[in-house]
C-alpha cells in the first residue's frame, strides 16, 4: 500500500513538471510572436551570454569607479554629512604662497614716467624768441626815435639822402609789449619783472641767467611729490621718453627734482652778487613760472608691464595624494576642504568618471569574453557556458563587495589605533 502511494505521488510530480515545462514552453511561444526580431535573439543563448557579461561588466565598472564630488554640497561652517577621501592623487594651488609671490612681483616691478624732453627745448625756444623779439624792438624803436630826431632837427631829407624803404615801425604801449613778451615766452610776468627786464635792454646776460636756472633742471627731471615717487618706486623707475620706445632705468632718484624743491633751489641760487638784485629776483621769478613738471606717472604703461609680470608668475601647488582623508564626516567644512575638492573636482571632473566606467567595462568584457573562449577552446564547457558565466559574474560582483567591505573596515581600524595602516588591511581582501 504504501509502495503504491509513493508511485502515485511520483507520477503526479513528474506529471506537474511536465505541465510546469508545457506552459513555459507556451509562454516562449507567446513572447517569441509578441516581441519584435531585434528583442527575440535575446532569446537565444548566445545573446544570453553576452548580455549577462556585459550586464555584469557595466555593475562592476559602477562599483569600481571613483566617486565624483561636488563642492557646492559643502558650506563653511557646517558639518560635513560624509567622509569624503581622495580617490587619485591631485594637486591643488596653495593660494597663500601664490598671492605672496605676486605681490613680491608687484612691489619689484618697477613703475613708469614719461619724461617729456621736448618741454626742454620748447623752454629754450620760448626763452630765446622772446628776449630776442623785445631786443629787437627796441632797437627798432631807438632806431625810429632817431630817425625821427633827425627829421626833426634837419627838415626835410634830401631825395638822395634818404634811406632804402624799410618795413615801418608800429610802435606798441607797455601794456600791448608786455603781452607779447609774455604769450612768446609762455607765461605771466609781473609788472616790477618786466620794468627790471626792459629797463636793462632785456640783454643777453639775463637771458642766460634764465636758461641757465631752468633748462638744467628741467634736463634731470621734475616729479610734482618726490614722496609719491620714493614710495612707489623703491626699486627704481623706468623712463620712458617720445624719442626712443625703449624703457631706461634710473636707480638713482636723488637726481630728479621735486617741483617744491625746484623752485626753492632757484631762489636759493645766487646769479652774481654785482648784478642789479632787482633784476636777479625778476629773472628767478620768471624761472620759478617756467619750471614745471616733465616728469608724469605711466599708469597705463606701469599696468601693462605689471600684468606681464604677474602672468610669469607660475601657481605654487601643494599634493592630495591618492586615499588622503579630505574631510572627516561631522567635521566643520573651511576654505581648506572646498579647495582641494575644488582641485578634485577640476582634476576628477564628472565627465571623467564616465570616462572611466566606460573603460572599465570595456576591459571587463573583453577578459570575460576571452576566459569563455579559452574555456570553450580548450576545456570543452560549452554545453555549462551560462552556467559558468553566471558563477563568473557572481564572483567578480561578490569580489568587488568583499574589497569595499574591507575599504571601510581599514578606515575604522586605522582611526581606532596609530599602528595599523589603513592601506596595508586592503591586501587582507583577497585573503
Amino acid at each position: 500500500m504504501p509502495e503504491s502511494l509513493d508511485k502515485s505521488k511520483g507520477q503526479q510530480k513528474a506529471g506537474s513538471s511536465e505541465k510546469l515545462r508545457d506552459r513555459l514552453g507556451s509562454a516562449k511561444k507567446v513572447a517569441a510572436r509578441r516581441l519584435p526580431a531585434w528583442a527575440y535573439k535575446f532569446t537565444e543563448e548566445k545573446w544570453k551570454l553576452r548580455s549577462l557579461l556585459v550586464v555584469t561588466s557595466v555593475i562592476a565598472a559602477f562599483m569600481m569607479a571613483p566617486k565624483s564630488y561636488h563642492v557646492g554640497a559643502l558650506v563653511v561652517g557646517e558639518p560635513s554629512q560624509e567622509t569624503i577621501v581622495s580617490p587619485i592623487t591631485f594637486k591643488v594651488i596653495d593660494e597663500a604662497a601664490t598671492n605672496k609671490n605676486r605681490d613680491e612681483v608687484l612691489r619689484s616691478a618697477p613703475p613708469v614716467y614719461d619724461f617729456d624732453e621736448e618741454m626742454v627745448h620748447d623752454v629754450q625756444a620760448k626763452i630765446s624768441s622772446a628776449f630776442t623779439f623785445m631786443r629787437e624792438y627796441q632797437a627798432a624803436e631807438e632806431d625810429n626815435r632817431a630817425a625821427e630826431e633827425d627829421k626833426a632837427r634837419d627838415g626835410k631829407t634830401p631825395p638822395d639822402a634818404r634811406p632804402a624803404p624799410t618795413k615801418p615801425f608800429q610802435p606798441m604801449d607797455d601794456a600791448g609789449l608786455k603781452a607779447r613778451f609774455e604769450a612768446l615766452l609762455g607765461t605771466n610776468v609781473t609788472q616790477a619783472s618786466f620794468v627790471a627786464l626792459k629797463t636793462s635792454g632785456f640783454n643777453a646776460r639775463s637771458e642766460r641767467d634764465l636758461r641757465s636756472l631752468v633748462v638744467p633742471m628741467l634736463l634731470r627731471g621734475v616729479v610734482l611729490s618726490r614722496e609719491l615717487l620714493m614710495r612707489d618706486a623703491k626699486q627704481g623707475i623706468l623712463i620712458k621718453t617720445k624719442s626712443k620706445d625703449k624703457l631706461e632705468p634710473l636707480k638713482d632718484l636723488s637726481t630728479i627734482y621735486d617741483l617744491k624743491e625746484a623752485v626753492d633751489l632757484i631762489n636759493a641760487e645766487e646769479i652774481d652778487p654785482y648784478d642789479d638784485s632787482v633784476l636777479t629776483q625778476s629773472t628767478k621769478k620768471i624761472a620759478t613760472d617756467l619750471i614745471n613738471v616733465n616728469l608724469t606717472y605711466n599708469r597705463e604703461k606701469t599696468s601693462v608691464l605689471r600684468q606681464e609680470a604677474l602672468a610669469s608668475v607660475k601657481p605654487v601647488f601643494f599634493q592630495v595624494v591618492k586615499g588622503e582623508q579630505i574631510v572627516k564626516e561631522g567635521e566643520p567644512v573651511n576654505e581648506s576642504h572646498l579647495r582641494k575638492l575644488d582641485g578634485l573636482r577640476k582634476a576628477h571632473p564628472a565627465y571623467s568618471t564616465y570616462l572611466i566606467i566606460a573603460g572599465f567595462s570595456l576591459l571587463l568584457v573583453i577578459m570575460t569574453t576571452v576566459s569563455f573562449y579559452f574555456s570553450r577552446t580548450y576545456f570543452g564547457r560549452s554545453k555549462d557556458a551560462i552556467k559558468d558565466a553566471l558563477l563568473f559574474c557572481i564572483l567578480i560582483i561578490g569580489g568587488i563587495v568583499l574589497v569595499k567591505f574591507t575599504a571601510s573596515l581599514s578606515i575604522l581600524f586605522a582611526s581606532a589605533t596609530s599602528s595599523v595602516n589603513a592601506r596595508s588591511i586592503l591586501f587582507a581582501a583577497p585573503i
